[in-house]
């Protein structure tokens, strides 16, 4: 089975718990990682991706002045 881009618009992503910001890890599909970034665009004041050579994720979102764009910070397991 396979995803079809037009069902795209009826898929929701989990809300995120708390207010702080999210690190996404796994291993998605790159369309599926730029899609969650997408949805919690507006969720979450910085989003971070789970980067394993650093056992770290990297800031690629951030309306939060605490947390810059690249910048690495530890991810709770």
């Amino acid at each position: 089975h396979y995803l079809d881009y037009g069902e795209l618009d009826s898929l929701q992503a989990p809300v995120p718990a708390g207010t702080g910001g999210v690190v996404l890890s796994g291993r998605p599909p790159f369309w599926l990682l730029t899609g969650l970034a997408i949805a919690y665009f507006r969720m979450v004041p910085w989003l971070a991706v789970f980067y394993p050579p650093l056992n770290r994720a990297i800031v690629v979102f951030s309306r939060d002045p605490a947390y810059q764009l690249g910048q690495t910070v530890q991810a709770r397991t």
